[in-house]
């Protein structure tokens, strides 16, 4: 009888999303699980990463996040992919809760920009158009061509003043008309221009040939075509500038509409300038040197709007593009924000966003988790990473040395909780001490296996050996736990380090940012509190400046038989200015210095304004604190101690940017420089290159390619996008 065929085993470092998806794509099909055994080991007692949540088994089972997470309508991989598996779920959970992923989230087209507008913060009512299609429908996405164009078209309705715009519509005040058309051609008549017709919607319709011109063209634009389009998006910048110059010296927020037509003009005017050459193989990794800010007024944006209006701040807010945190230090690389921009504002589908029913645990990790197990993909929990060591010649993983935080009482943790009561798979916010050895001992003493700062003895250390206990590492945990943060520590990559010239370079180059993540549980419902719609907001005041209504999740908690329960739940996000998660592993002390930060930074962000995100919340001039729910009826700001304030200073749990200068040291998971080595994390190449779910994702079937060989195709990974420009 023949010997059954030796399965390669793969070993997964890290938990967050990235790993999961790679574990996905190993064990997708009964012809890949038999090829691959797949093991990954997790620190603590969750999955997840940035997207790990909890309940609280102890309070109401109130849901807990690291932070906010919604999901763009662009996400076509993370929706295809968590479409299959709520369809394999449903044979291993009949009754969950939500039978297909379009249950679990739902579209969300209402997104408020924060205003800013002579010193008093106010909201600007945006409202996106529903796209065809759903994402993870397997339809891909547009031409670079093709998108570029729709950008210039919504351009030409705003200039034009037309009613019928596809894009973005802003129901406020100060939208341009005929009366902006006349007084362009006017300006036209008066200064004059040797080129061209003399006059806006001449230039217009010669822009629009040329873009048809362009569209036959997939692989690149040749250069006289280019300089051509360019010439004509000048004109029609100089033009638009000449009166507007005056208005945005007096207030960029006044008239969003004019702002964003003078952010396209000059975004258009970048894309197509001929110094940059971005359009002839459609490269936007050719400006990466540059701050996004910076290369928008080099091509002509004006300096006050580009710095100042709400657009640009938006997107900067939602990577958290600040270096170390601090407001006052945006930085995000020209390619990877004009990308990102593209893709969020043009390529979504059906809606722009969409939000998540119940926490993410329950409606994206656990899901994922019972999907895997069912796949034969097996999971080590409390295992943490110390040192990877390389074999003598330096060219691949010889083994893999890790702290076994705790021993279990059955040899196996089983990290979840079906709860009947909303039929959802929740994690704990808290381990299940029962499982554990000494576990009440350490459930007294308040041990967080998840921090790094963490002080309580471990169990015991293990090693896993090349050949023996794996023949592939895949490398999936934070960059942040990745470097060399101070001299006290050493990184679990040095070896590598000092081995390989372009992972060190890719290490050094890579920032990171601490965050904060606010949730408040109201007395209010949402109405109450001043809105007729659901937001999900940014750009509004800082420092937590990006704000969603996730009221929808108090369905999933318990609140039954609660006198005087929460009407609304509101979680809220931004940058923390801090350096703290540099801190030695010796520093006991940072977690609780990081959370005493976090609440006086909130605590005073309500007090200045609370009551900008929720009027309804106003008293005597100030805000409310009686409108937090509190179970202890505690007065005024100690009512924040019945919230959940979360400082995301953990190096694991801190968010990678995407600085300039930084992505061409970038390495794709297939680069490593170890025979034997894969990376993901939306750290990696992925080609969106901007921490996000679908950069992790793209990250995950990038890696589970480069082991077995699929997915050959990955939606959007390579658009607008080369990595052969070096350093």
């Amino acid at each position: 009888m023949q010997n059954e065929q030796r399965k390669e085993k793969i070993l997964i470092l890290g938990g967050g999303i990235s790993s999961l998806w790679t574990a996905y794509e190993l064990t997708r099909t009964p012809e890949l699980r038999a090829r691959y055994d797949v093991t990954l080991l997790q620190m603590g007692w969750r999955l997840g990463g940035k997207l790990a949540s909890g309940s609280d088994f102890q309070d109401r089972m109130r849901n807990k996040e690291h932070g906010i997470h919604v999901w763009f309508g662009f996400y076509e991989n993370a929706f295809g992919n968590i479409k299959e598996v709520y369809e394999n779920l449903q044979g291993l959970y009949p009754d969950y809760r939500y039978k297909t992923y379009l249950d679990a989230f739902k579209p969300q087209s209402f997104t408020p920009i924060g205003s800013f507008s002579r010193g008093v913060y106010s909201w600007r009512n945006v409202d996106w158009p529903v796209n065809p299609g759903t994402p993870g429908d397997g339809a891909d996405h547009p031409e670079p061509v093709d998108l570029i164009g729709r950008v210039v078209q919504l351009l030409t309705h705003h200039i034009l003043g037309q009613s019928d715009s596809k894009g973005v519509s802003e129901k406020r005040p100060g939208r341009p008309s005929a009366w902006l058309r006349r007084l362009l051609d006017f300006t036209l008549k008066l200064f004059g221009r040797d080129r061209g017709p003399r006059h806006l919607s001449g230039r217009l319709d010669r822009l629009k040939g040329l873009m048809e011109d362009a569209r036959a063209r997939r692989t690149g634009l040749p250069y006289g075509l280019v300089k051509d389009i360019y010439k004509i998006l000048k004109d029609i910048q100089w033009l638009f500038r000449i009166f507007f110059v005056r208005l945005a010296r007096k207030d960029p927020d006044a008239s969003p509409v004019l702002s964003l037509i003078d952010v396209g003009l000059a975004g258009l005017c970048g894309l197509f300038n001929p110094r940059y050459g971005i359009m002839s193989d459609f490269n936007l990794n050719r400006i990466n040197h540059l701050d996004f800010r910076q290369w928008l007024i080099k091509n002509g944006g004006n300096r006050r709007i580009v710095r100042r209006t709400s657009f640009i701040r938006a997107l900067y807010d939602t990577p958290y593009a600040y270096e170390n945190g601090s407001l006052k230090k945006p930085n995000f690389a020209a390619g990877a924000a004009m990308g990102f921009a593209l893709r969020t504002g043009f390529m979504y589908k059906g809606s722009v966003l969409y939000l998540p029913q119940a926490g993410f645990g329950e409606a994206v990790i656990a899901p994922i988790y019972a999907v895997l197990k069912e796949h034969g993909v097996k999971f080590q929990f409390f295992r943490k990473v110390k040192r990877l060591e390389l074999s003598p010649d330096k060219n691949q993983i010889a083994r893999v040395h890790v702290e076994r935080q705790v021993d279990l009482k059955n040899g196996e943790y089983d990290p979840t909780r079906y709860r009947e009561d909303v039929q959802l798979l929740s994690w704990p916010t808290e381990p299940f001490w029962e499982q554990i050895v000494d576990g009440e001992k350490m459930q007294a003493a308040k041990v967080n296996w998840e921090s790094n700062w963490n002080q309580y003895p471990v169990a015991g250390l293990e090693s896993y050996q090349q050949g023996v206990d794996f023949d592939r590492v895949v490398l999936g945990i934070s960059i942040g736990a990745l470097q060399r943060l101070n001299a006290q520590d050493v990184s679990i990559c040095e070896e590598l380090i000092q081995a390989e010239p372009r992972f060190r370079a890719m290490l050094g180059a890579g920032g990171v940012v601490a965050t904060i993540g606010d949730q408040f549980w109201f007395r209010k419902s949402l109405a109450e509190l001043g809105w007729d719609r659901k937001p999900a907001s940014v750009a509004g005041p800082e420092p937590i400046d990006v704000w969603i209504d996730m009221s929808q999740v108090l369905d999933t908690e318990d609140w039954r038989n609660v006198p005087d329960a929460p009407q609304s739940l509101q979680y809220l996000t931004g940058p923390l200015e801090t350096e703290l998660y540099k801190r030695p592993t010796s520093a006991a002390t940072t977690p609780t210095e990081a959370l005493a930060l976090v609440t006086r930074v909130t605590q005073n962000w309500l007090k200045n304004y609370g009551t900008v995100n929720f009027p309804g919340a106003a008293v005597n001039g100030g805000f409310d604190w009686d409108t937090l729910y509190d179970e202890k009826n505690a007065r005024g700001p100690e009512r924040l101690n019945a919230q959940y304030l979360r400082a995301n200073v953990d190096p694991t749990e801190c968010c990678d940017t995407s600085f300039t200068k930084s992505i061409v040291y970038r390495m794709k998971p297939d680069q490593s420089g170890f025979t034997n080595l894969t990376l993901t994390g939306t750290w990696t190449y992925t080609g969106i290159n901007v921490t996000c779910v679908e950069a992790a994702t793209i990250a995950g079937k990038m890696a589970a390619r480069s082991i077995c060989g699929s997915p050959r195709h990955i939606p959007g990974e390579n658009f607008m996008n080369s990595q052969e420009l070096a350093p």
